[in-house]
């Protein structure tokens, strides 16, 4: 190793030791609820851990008309965690010290890129985990950040004299959320508390709208009241509706 990376190493440790008594790794592993993934079990402890690591925090939000004199577009917002993102920064993976030489691609690398990959056996990226001791203990009641490898950037800075890779600085970003289950099982944030215009779909009926836009079949007389319908078994698709708000 250099004098510049053996400084650098031992000036992160330092620090890390200085700062919380105990040198705890960063880690990035392969989520064990994930049970279709072909890659269960699989897990990456960081050489070193990140030089900085940036949270950007993004509402997820739905634009839908709301009736008024100027009929404009009312932001519904939704889980912020859905667009939220970790970027980790200069995070240095060297093998130069390994006697024989370990190629860095090889050994921490490639499990990277099978991470930020497409997995066959459950058609799409792994579903992961982030942690970093009192980091992630902070910032999640499980201790552990549930996301994906949205974006990996390799830097080789240094090669033996037969091209073999000895040392990388990765950034990365990981991309925070829920899982399709729990998705699936969380109540759309979608707010009934302003009036909203939907369209009627082909086979849909009142019930249904109030359904998705209620979470209850039953309000589908609130529907009808609004919009003056005599028989709710009978509304064309392509008929636009005022759903009206519930106020509590």
């Amino acid at each position: 190793m250099s004098v510049f990376g053996s400084l650098a190493g031992l000036a992160t440790t330092g620090i890390d030791l200085f700062v919380g008594g105990q040198l705890t790794k960063a880690m990035l592993m392969v989520d064990n609820e994930d049970d279709r993934s072909g890659m269960l079990g699989q897990f990456l402890e960081f050489q070193f851990n990140p030089e900085t690591l940036k949270i950007n925090r993004a509402q997820a939000r739905t634009s839908t008309p709301v009736m008024g004199t100027q009929d404009r577009q009312q932001d519904q917002n939704a889980a912020p965690q859905n667009d939220s993102t970790i970027q980790l920064s200069n995070i240095i993976f060297d093998t130069y010290e390994n006697k024989p030489f370990d190629s860095v691609y090889v050994k921490y690398i490639k499990m990277l890129e099978d991470f930020v990959g497409y997995d066959p056996h459950k058609h799409a990226p792994p579903n992961l985990v982030f942690t970093w001791g009192r980091f992630t203990t902070d910032l999640s009641a499980d201790a552990a950040l549930k996301c994906k490898l949205d974006n990996l950037d390799v830097e080789y800075t240094m090669f033996l004299n037969d091209g073999t890779p000895v040392r990388a600085k990765v950034n990365m970003t990981l991309r925070l959320g829920l899982t399709h289950e729990e998705q699936a099982g969380t109540k759309s944030m979608s707010s009934p508390d302003h009036a909203k215009l939907v369209t009627v779909k082909r086979g849909e009926t009142l019930s249904d709208i109030a359904a998705a836009e209620y979470d209850n079949p039953g309000e589908w007389r609130r529907i009808a009241t609004a919009n003056e319908i005599d028989n709710p078994m009978s509304i064309p698709p392509g008929t636009k509706l005022i759903v009206p708000p519930i106020l509590s």
